[in-house]
């Protein structure tokens, strides 16, 4: 185990035992109040350098931060996500799927909830346009798919 000190540069620097630079990042961001992260991906960059004396090289890490799950009907995170075609979109084929630079977009519903999650497998960071990105977002629920979600549980 290798002595890391991790700052966001907002933040207070604090100290990590980890393996690597990228873990102690990791564990910084974990660690954190990330309040910009409510409703979709999100990437904080990390300065992590070696503990020590003297002014060591640091190094800047990207994390990313995905939302939490919002809560379902039932009070839980868990929700039960399909991709109807009539709701979300797309070809019938391949429902809720859109094609998006070098990946996808997929559009998936909670069928006891309404609630939308979209996953970009094509995603940008906008801080620095890396892009090849996972990221994932919380759209909430509309009329069309409150509608569809209450029809689901009449047929339960």
């Amino acid at each position: 185990m290798n002595e890391w000190i991790a700052t966001d540069g907002n933040g207070p620097e604090v100290h990590y035992e980890a393996q690597s630079s990228k873990l102690a990042a990791m564990l910084y961001v974990d660690d954190g109040d990330w309040n910009e992260c409510e409703t979709e991906t999100t990437w904080i960059q990390v300065f992590v350098r070696p503990a020590g004396d003297g002014d060591e090289h640091s190094e800047s890490h990207w994390v990313r931060l995905d939302p939490p799950t919002p809560f379902c009907e039932d009070g839980s995170r868990n929700h039960e996500w399909e991709c109807p075609h009539e709701i979300v979109g797309g070809l019938k084929e391949n429902p809720g799927v859109i094609g998006h630079g070098g990946g996808v977009k997929i559009k998936s519903v909670c069928r006891r909830c309404g609630l939308y999650k979209i996953t970009d497998t094509w995603a940008t960071n906008p801080a620095n346009g890396e892009q090849g990105l996972e990221s994932v977002e919380y759209v909430e629920p509309d009329d069309l798919s409150v509608a569809w979600a209450e029809s689901n549980g009449d047929e339960e």
